[in-house]
């Protein structure tokens, strides 16, 4: 699953290396995008193996987009986040979240890899890469 998947690079990207991939965003793009919210994801529970987003800054709650996200990813799967650590975003950010140890706080889980990232333009910068344990 690909949260927050815009016109659908990510899904595409996951398909072309083997995944069934789904992508939700606030917009209908299909064929890859479907319409969803991801404060309120509309799959059950423990559904994805995967699950990846680099919007958290546009959730109008983050703890509660973390928790659906944990929440469709299945046992033993994986959650792929990556987001801006230690300076604010662009205007359209919903929120100015920007620690990763409140970040980590919601998440609740141990972590399996954490990295900075250095992109070429002002965006995610830090990655975290979570096992859902139960």
């Amino acid at each position: 699953l690909s949260v927050g998947s815009r016109t659908g690079q990510e899904v595409i990207a996951l398909e072309y290396m083997g995944a069934k991939a789904t992508g939700i965003d606030l917009f209908y793009f299909p064929p890859h995008v479907q319409k969803g919210d991801m404060h309120n994801l509309n799959f059950e529970d423990n559904t994805f193996d995967f699950v990846f987003t680099n919007v958290l800054d546009h959730a109008l709650h983050i703890e509660k987009a973390v928790k659906e996200i944990l929440r469709v990813t299945k046992v033993n799967g994986y959650v792929l986040i990556h987001f801006v650590n230690g300076y604010n975003t662009d205007k359209y950010s919903a929120n100015q979240m920007h620690d990763v140890k409140e970040l980590k706080k919601y998440i609740g889980l141990p972590i399996v890899s954490e990295r900075s990232l250095h992109p070429t333009l002002n965006a995610c910068n830090y990655e975290l890469l979570v096992k859902k344990l139960t």
